[in-house]
């Protein structure tokens, strides 16, 4: 699809996702995911090994969705001492092949999560 396309690659640093002062996630192994549909370049996405997840405060949504360049996601809630949010958790258990680097990776929506990007001592 000429219109809507995607690149990866690892990101460089450590990434922590934060909800209010609790992190979600910590990890040195980050997939960064730009997408670009009809023009336009949508917010880049930070995908998380799951072991790098904070996965004890999360529960499976039944909430799914299609893209027609990733696949079909998987939505986990967060519960903990942020509170309850749905559905701030995606990834792509099957993605397709062109994007088989985020498969079973996690993503957190950009909107209620803030990111940490630091720097590895070289």
């Amino acid at each position: 699809m000429a219109d809507h396309f995607h690149e990866l690659e690892r990101t460089r640093g450590r990434v922590t996702a934060w909800l209010g002062d609790e992190v979600l996630a910590r990890s040195e192994r980050t997939i960064l995911l730009r997408e670009f549909v009809n023009g336009k370049t949508l917010d880049p996405v930070y995908y998380f090994p799951p072991e790098d997840v904070a996965v004890d405060k999360l529960k499976p949504s039944e909430t799914r969705t299609n893209c027609p360049i990733k696949g079909d996601a998987s939505y986990w809630t967060y519960s903990g001492g942020a509170g309850a949010e749905e559905d701030l958790v995606w990834g792509y258990l099957e993605p397709i092949a062109s994007s088989r680097h985020i498969g079973g990776r996690m993503a957190f929506d950009a909107r209620r999560v803030t990111f940490e990007v630091e720097p590895l001592d070289a």
